[in-house]
């Protein structure tokens, strides 16, 4: 094999370009470390950084009991929430990168993609929660429908961690970015 740069115009003149790279984040150790891996990318390709984070509250009614929710009082609280949370996260890396935060209401996976393509987004770094079995099937996973729909390339950031022996482990509570 040839190991010499190519001199091919063609290929010298494709160079791999990010300018946008979108992080989906729920406020889980799991995001925060896709978010970790995005920084130093963002950096390397001095590109922008979006931060989004979706609203999403299931709501099925059973009985009386539920039927009182205020489910529009439910998501402006989960907004606010949100939006203190994700406003506390930019605050802390906005140095660091050029940054943007969305919120938006919906289903994770939609929001995401439709994110993604409104804004011309050049990469998705996503976590998985590393859901298997029925908790996948009943839960769903929000990274495998961003792989199968976004219109960019994805990198997806496994939930796991390797301990001292180098086990498998999840971590027990969140973490600072």
């Amino acid at each position: 094999m040839n190991s010499k740069p190519t001199s091919n115009p063609k290929v010298a003149a494709w160079p791999f370009r990010l300018k946008n790279i979108l992080v989906p984040i729920d406020f889980s150790w799991c995001s925060e470390d896709a978010l970790n891996y995005a920084l130093p990318i963002a950096r390397q390709f001095r590109a922008g950084i979006v931060l989004v984070h979706v609203i999403h509250a299931d709501y099925y009614p059973t009985s009386g009991d539920y039927a009182a929710l205020d489910y529009p009082a439910l998501i402006e609280d989960l907004r606010r929430s949100g939006k203190k949370k994700l406003d506390d996260l930019a605050r802390s890396i906005r140095s660091k990168r050029p940054l943007v935060t969305v919120i938006k209401d919906g289903h994770p996976g939609d929001v995401i993609v439709e994110t993604a393509g409104t804004l011309g987004i050049d990469l998705i770094v996503i976590s998985t929660h590393g859901r298997t079995g029925l908790k996948r099937v009943f839960l769903g996973s929000t990274a495998e429908y961003v792989v199968r729909h976004a219109s960019c390339p994805v990198l997806t950031v496994r939930a796991w961690k390797a301990n001292s022996a180098g086990r498998a482990f999840r971590p027990k509570k969140n973490r600072n970015v």
